[in-house]
C-alpha cells in the first residue's frame, strides 16, 4: 500500500483517489446549480442563449475537474 504525505497527515492512494472523486463531484454539482432554471428578472432566456450559457458553465466545470485530476 502506497502512502502519500499531505498537510493533513499520511493517507493511502485509495483515500487520495476517493478525495479527488469527491472534489470532482462537488465541482460538477456547483456547475449544475449555476445554470439557471428560470428566466432572470431582466428578461427571458431564449433557447439559444440558455444553451450557450449552459455549455460555457459546463466547459468551465470540465476544466476544473481536469485540474482536480491533473495534480497541478
Amino acid at each position: 500500500m502506497k502512502l502519500i504525505s499531505t498537510d493533513k497527515g499520511v493517507i493511502t492512494m485509495g483515500d487520495a483517489w476517493d478525495y479527488k472523486i469527491q472534489k470532482a463531484g462537488m465541482v460538477w454539482e456547483l456547475a449544475l446549480r449555476i445554470i439557471p432554471t428560470e428566466p432572470s428578472s431582466g428578461g427571458r432566456w431564449t433557447e439559444g442563449s440558455y444553451i450557450d450559457h449552459a455549455q460555457e458553465v459546463l466547459k468551465k466545470a470540465h476544466e476544473a475537474i481536469e485540474a482536480v485530476f491533473s495534480d497541478k
